[in-house]
């Protein structure tokens, strides 16, 4: 698991804390839990657009933050996938 983890370029220490339950928590909940609250972060900008448009209080500081926000919530969606991924390959 190390080595196919340094292979894709994945931290290979939060592979490893996730993978032998280090964290508190199993691997699976872990990640499916870290998967939805990424995927919920990449729709913060759609959000935050709808409500500016409703009530007229657009900021754009605060839509580059919530871009900002969405953009790494799409790199951990990446992470946790891959993280997975790697989990079932070994498995």
């Amino acid at each position: 698991m190390r080595k196919i983890a340094g292979e894709r370029g994945i931290d290979v220490e939060t592979v490893e804390r996730i993978d032998t339950n280090a964290l508190g928590y199993t691997a699976a909940s872990l990640l499916g839990w870290g998967q939805f609250v990424a995927i919920v972060g990449c729709l913060l900008p759609v959000t935050y657009l709808f409500k500016a448009l409703s009530d007229s209080s657009f900021d754009p500081m605060t839509f580059l933050g919530s871009i900002c926000v969405g953009c790494y919530s799409a790199a951990m969606t990446v992470l946790f996938t891959e993280v997975k991924r790697l989990r079932q390959q070994s498995s």
